[in-house]
């Protein structure tokens, strides 16, 4: 379902823009998914008793969305996900100078779901995540496979790669076995969650295949776009409330001393 600039509804009744079966729980009004210039991807909850969770945490307002999170609407879940796929990763194991001797200011993955919430787990050149005890980052996953992936940081690229072939990795909620990572990006497993910060990192690997362009599994309804003001009469609006605020001035100014001419002391 497309999330253009703009909102989408979703619900039980056929006015939404998506509809979901009442059966799994979706009232008629349920939850809206907004667009916003400044705030970003704004989730609100429409009616009273809707069942929202956004990465497995209960919403009853409203929250803010980022690319990859898992929104579940009474039983039915569905994941955030941009326009284009990441970027899938040469086999080739990055080269070049590591990610602590570029200075100070280390990439790191920021834990949103998971043992290691809140926490800030540093990039080194290589970093190894799974169940075994020499990986840097232990998860807690479902039958604990020994070494889950790994995500090199070099020469400003970030790099990850799926070392257990048949278990479940999203970037930006897309199924991967690699890709390149930039600063923003949300990596999920079944139990942890994490997003990527690393300004300034990131890019595209030269290796790399070509992207290819993403498979819409589902098309809904189109969402009308709200039009945006034309550049020129915004210019033009605003130099006319200029003239008009400059006007207006003057005027009081000549007010004030024909006052002052005429019947100041």
């Amino acid at each position: 379902m497309p999330v253009e600039r703009g909102r989408v509804r979703i619900g039980s009744s056929d006015d939404n823009g998506l509809v979901l079966d009442a059966e799994q729980e979706i009232l008629p009004s349920h939850l809206q998914i907004e667009v916003e210039s400044r705030r970003g991807i704004v989730l609100t909850v429409l009616s009273e008793g809707a069942k929202v969770w956004v990465n497995a945490r209960p919403v009853r307002e409203k929250a803010i969305l980022r690319v990859g999170d898992s929104v579940v609407a009474g039983l039915v879940r569905m994941v955030l996900k941009s326009d284009e796929d990441p970027v899938e990763a040469s086999e080739q194991p990055l080269t070049g100078t590591a990610a602590e001797q570029m200075g100070p200011t280390l990439p790191m993955l920021r834990a949103h779901q998971g043992p290691y919430f809140g926490q800030g787990l540093a990039l080194g050149a290589s970093t190894d995540f799974g169940a075994d005890p020499s990986c840097k980052v232990q998860l807690d996953e479902p039958e604990g496979v020994a070494q889950l992936m790994r995500v090199d940081a070099r020469a400003g690229l970030l790099r990850l790669k799926v070392s257990a072939a048949d278990k479940q990795v999203e970037v930006n909620g897309v199924l991967v076995s690699s890709a390149m990572l930039q600063s923003g990006d949300q990596i999920a497993l079944q139990n942890n969650r994490f997003v990527v910060e690393a300004p300034g990192w990131g890019g595209a690997d030269t290796q790399a295949p070509s992207k290819t362009k993403p498979a819409v599994t589902q098309v809904g309804r189109p969402l009308v776009v709200p039009p945006e003001a034309d550049e020129t009469q915004k210019g033009e609006s605003t130099v006319d409330w200029v003239i008009l605020a400059a006007a207006i001035v003057t005027i009081g100014a000549l007010g004030v001393l024909v006052y002052l001419q005429f019947w100041g002391t």
